[in-house]
C-alpha cells in the first residue's frame, strides 16, 4: 500500500522563498516580491520604469507592460525581460483568463472610448480588436476572475470606478465608485487571488468587494505600483520528462527546480497515490529500425508517448518543493530513470544520478497486447 501524502500548494520565484498569496509587483523602477500578510518586501531586480499592467497565465508565464506600448515576458529565474509582443499602441491594462487568452486595454486619449483587444497569451499572436469599451476612456487596470470575466477600474469620466467588461463584446457594466478608500487615489492595478478575492491599489494594497466596491485596507509599504499580480499556487510534486541527462531548469509558475535532465518536454503534477499511467502498443505495432535497435514511431493511433525520443529512449525524474511539511529539506528529487521502449513494446529503465526520493517502474499488460507503465515514487517520512 502506498503511503498517503497530502498535496499542498505553493510557489517560489527564483531564490527568495515565496508563497501563493505573495504579490509580484513593479514598484517605481524595481521588481519586488511582497508578502501581503506582513508587508515585507524583497527586491528582485531593476525594472525600466513604471509598468502599465501585469498578469500571470495558467502556464506560469509572467507578462508585464513595459514602456506603455510593449508587452514583455519576465524570466522567473533571472528576472530578465524578454520581448513578447509589441501592440504599437498605448496600453493601460493587461489580464489573462484561465484559458490562456490575454486581454489589453488600449487608451486612445481623453474623451475617446478605450478599446479592448484579445491575444494568445502563450504565443503573443492573434492580436485582435474585441471592441470599444462603451464610452469609458480612463481605464488604468484590468483583471480576470476564475470564470474569465474581466474587471477594470476607470479613474475619471463616464464609468468612473469599478466596471465589469464582457470579454466577447467589450460591453461595460458599471459596478460603482469606491467606498472606504482613505485617500490612496484610484487603483492602478487589479488582480484576483487564488480564493477569488479582488485586490488593487497604488501606494498600498486594498481588498475590493466586487459587488459593493468597498475598499478594505490590507497592507502598505510600496511607493507607486502600476503592475502587480498574485503568484499562482502550483502543485508541489512533478513528474518531469526529458530527452536525457543534463542540468536544465524547470520552473512551473515561477519556482526554479534544478533537474538532472536535458531537453525537458513534458511534466505532470503528481501525488504518491496519484500519478499517470502511460501505454505503448504491442508487438508488431512498432517497426525495428537500424541495426543499433532504433524504434520508429508509426502513424495512426499506435504511437509512442510524446516524451519518448525517436529512438525509443527517454528520461524521467520526480521533483518536490514542500517547506510546510519538510522545512528541514524542502526541495527534494529522485534519481533519473533512463528508459527505453523496445520494438516489442516492453519498457526498460536504468536509475542514475542521486536523489532522496525513491522512484520505480511499474509495468502491466495493456489492451490489445500492449504495455502499460507508470512511475510510482516514495518520499521519506510519508
Amino acid at each position: 500500500m502506498r503511503s498517503s501524502f497530502t498535496l499542498a500548494f505553493l510557489i517560489s520565484i527564483a531564490a527568495p522563498a515565496a508563497m501563493a498569496g505573495d504579490l509580484l509587483v513593479v514598484d517605481q523602477d524595481m521588481l519586488k516580491l511582497m508578502d501581503t500578510e506582513t508587508g515585507v518586501l524583497q527586491e528582485l531586480a531593476p525594472f525600466p520604469g513604471l509598468a502599465q499592467g501585469m498578469a500571470i497565465g495558467p502556464s506560469g508565464k509572467i507578462l508585464v507592460v513595459e514602456g506603455g506600448t510593449s508587452v514583455k515576458e519576465i524570466d522567473p529565474v533571472t528576472y530578465e525581460l524578454r520581448d513578447f509582443m509589441s501592440p504599437a499602441f498605448g496600453v493601460t491594462g493587461l489580464a489573462i483568463t484561465p484559458d490562456g487568452t490575454g486581454y489589453l486595454i488600449r487608451n486612445q486619449g481623453l474623451g475617446v472610448s478605450d478599446q479592448l483587444y484579445r491575444f494568445d497569451a502563450e504565443t503573443g499572436e492573434d492580436l485582435e480588436l474585441v471592441g470599444p469599451t462603451s464610452s469609458v476612456f480612463s481605464f488604468q487596470s484590468l483583471a480576470s476572475d476564475a470564470d474569465g470575466d474581466l474587471y477594470a477600474f476607470a479613474v475619471s469620466g463616464v464609468g468612473s470606478g469599478l466596471n465589469r467588461i464582457d470579454p466577447e463584446t467589450a460591453e461595460v457594466t458599471s459596478i460603482g465608485l469606491p467606498t472606504g478608500n482613505e485617500g490612496d487615489g484610484h487603483p492602478q492595478w487589479l488582480d484576483f487571488d487564488a480564493d477569488g478575492r479582488l485586490f488593487g491599489g497604488r501606494h498600498m494594497v486594498w481588498e475590493i468587494d466586487v459587488e459593493t466596491v468597498e475598499f478594505t485596507f490590507v497592507v502598505d509599504g510600496v511607493e507607486n505600483v502600476h503592475g502587480a499580480s498574485f503568484l499562482e499556487p502550483v502543485p508541489e510534486c512533478f513528474l518531469v520528462f526529458g530527452s536525457g541527462l543534463g542540468a536544465d531548469s524547470f520552473a512551473p509558475g515561477g519556482f526554479a527546480f534544478q533537474t538532472q535532465l536535458a531537453g525537458i518536454s513534458e511534466s505532470h503534477a503528481v501525488l504518491m497515490e496519484d500519478y499517470p499511467t502511460f501505454s505503448v502498443p504491442g508487438t508488431g505495432a512498432l517497426a525495428q529500425g537500424t541495426a543499433t535497435g532504433t524504434v520508429t514511431r508509426v502513424t495512426g493511433t499506435a504511437t509512442l508517448p510524446p516524451f519518448v525520443n525517436a529512438d525509443g529512449t527517454f528520461a524521467v525524474q520526480v521533483m518536490m518543493w514542500n517547506p510546510t511539511d519538510v522545512p528541514e529539506a524542502p526541495e527534494q528529487y529522485s534519481q533519473v530513470l533512463l528508459g527505453w521502449i523496445a520494438p516489442d513494446g516492453q519498457v526498460y529503465v536504468r536509475p542514475t544520478g542521486d536523489g532522496a526520493i525513491e522512484i520505480g517502474l511499474d509495468v502491466a499488460d495493456g489492451p490489445n497486447g500492449g504495455t502499460e507503465f507508470s512511475f510510482p515514487f516514495q518520499i521519506a517520512g510519508f
